[in-house]
């Protein structure tokens, strides 16, 4: 059971054969015991005729296992309708940070920013250079994103404490 996949990006693109290794044929072997692999055989719809595979650079084929969920999918035309393609798509996203964010956080303190997004993309075959610039402009931007959310803590409990101080028994000397 094989069905077209439109992937919003490249790097997303070589995640997904990170997760699903291809085979001989080129088509991904999907697995049901993986979370996205379970979306992909819930959101595959049946079609009565051929439907026109999708076009783009990031266009893959997924080989659906044959399971309770997708038996009666099997001999059938396979697509993902718009609607699905955009939620599929947000869910690899979504896996592709959190696995970023767990491998960047464990090498924390230990390694170099740069070495980790290094081994990262090393790990995952995301080997393509853009891949390296856009991850640590994410790292980047996750930072900046800690430090603002730091520095709104401190200045709230700073003007907490200027609020809470007694000034009434304070005078101030006028020369």
């Amino acid at each position: 059971m094989t069905v077209q996949f439109k992937i919003d990006g490249q790097m997303y693109a070589d995640f997904l054969k990170y997760l699903f290794p291809p085979q001989e044929d080129g088509t991904l072997q999907v697995s049901m015991t993986h979370g996205l692999g379970v979306l992909f055989a819930l959101f595959a719809k049946e079609s009565i005729i051929q439907m026109p595979p999708p076009t783009g650079a990031s266009v893959c084929s997924l080989n659906l296992p044959d399971c309770k969920m997708t038996k009666k999918l099997k001999n059938r035309w396979l697509y993902f309708d718009t609607h699905s393609t955009y939620l599929l798509n947000k869910a690899l996203k979504a896996y592709f940070a959190i696995d970023f964010s767990t491998y960047l956080q464990l090498g924390e303190g230990v390694h170099k920013k740069k070495d980790i997004i290094e081994a990262y993309i090393f790990s995952r075959r995301l080997i393509n250079t853009d891949n390296l610039e856009s991850l640590q402009k994410k790292a980047y931007r996750r930072e900046l994103t800690k430090i603002k959310f730091i520095v709104k803590i401190l200045t709230r409990k700073g003007k907490y404490i200027n609020e809470s101080i007694d000034r009434s028994g304070i005078q101030s000397k006028k020369n």
